[in-house]
């Protein structure tokens, strides 16, 4: 199946299921912004966290740079995060983007360490993200977060994708029995509660907004939709709403029928990853979502 085989190809070649020890993190080095933020509004930085969605993958591209030896993160600049952030641009001028986000980051990684993006030979490509940190990307997340007190807001979170497509393609080829059994639903869960709870404690004044994602599987697997749903949308949700005021952008919506192949390179080359007209709808829906509004200029 080429949908499925994409994504299991993605997961071996960034090593997912191979978990590393949690190492102390280090916050990205970065200078703060001069000037004061505005309270209640986007503040001097906007912090992208997640996997490869968050990053703005796109494999195609990512494998044509490998090939030649170019490979730079910097190339992947239109993802969500980058639209979001351009964005921002319009309500606050200067906002500085922190994307930490690390492709095949699973719950499982991202709290304790080990998104094998990063890890040299033979354990993973050893490849560069946006903003290297020490550590796992919460540690790094959180120690940003107290360094830059009150001086971030929004943040995006991605992340459980890998932990659900493991399960329910990997692990039990798609059978409803076999992923009860699994405990992916109280798995997830219990990853996204530590996730957020730790970003909600040490960011409580930000807006927190988690991006749940379509079902990859959906053009080889038709009947899957309601397997994700159930064990990875519903899961997302749920987390949401037992914490303090984290919004939700759920894009299932963008990339129902059609719009899923004209939107994503699932239907040409089999990768689940958007195209850029899918990441700049995402980015313009989580905008929305944040609760912001562009900025309306009055003509005299």
């Amino acid at each position: 199946m080429r949908t499925t085989s994409a994504w299991l190809c993605i997961t071996r070649f960034v090593g997912v299921a191979a978990l590393a020890c949690a190492a102390t993190a280090v916050a990205p080095a970065l200078t703060p912004s001069a000037f004061a933020a505005k309270a209640g509004g986007p503040e001097a930085f906007y912090l992208s966290l997640g996997d490869s969605m968050a990053f703005g993958m796109q494999f195609d591209r990512l494998f044509e740079m490998l090939d030649a030896g170019t490979y730079t993160p910097d190339a992947f600049d239109t993802g969500y995060s980058d639209v979001l952030a351009e964005h921002m641009q319009s309500l606050r001028p200067g906002q500085q983007m922190v994307n930490l986000s690390c492709p095949g980051e699973s719950t499982d990684t991202m709290i304790n360490g080990g998104c094998s993006f990063t890890r040299p030979e033979p354990d993973g490509p050893g490849l560069a993200l946006h903003t290297s940190y020490d550590g796992s990307q919460l540690g790094a997340a959180v120690s940003f977060l107290q360094s830059h007190a009150g001086e971030v807001s929004p943040i995006t979170v991605s992340v459980g994708g890998v932990d659900a497509a493991e399960v329910i393609a990997g692990q039990c080829n798609f059978v409803t029995a076999c992923i009860e059994e699994s405990g992916l639903r109280d798995s997830l869960g219990a990853g996204l509660d530590r996730i957020l709870s730790d970003l909600r404690a040490a960011a409580p004044n930000a807006e927190i907004v988690l991006v749940t994602f379509y079902n990859p599987f959906s053009v080889d697997v038709p009947g899957s939709d309601r397997l994700w749903r159930r064990y990875y949308s519903d899961v997302q949700h749920d987390a949401a709403r037992r914490h303090n005021d984290i919004r939700v952008a759920d894009i299932w919506h963008l990339f129902r029928g059609s719009h899923l192949c004209e939107r994503t390179f699932l239907c040409d080359s089999g990768d689940f990853h958007p195209n850029d007209d899918g990441y700049r709808r995402i980015g313009d829906r989580v905008f929305r979502v944040a609760g912001y509004r562009p900025v309306l200029v009055r003509k005299n």
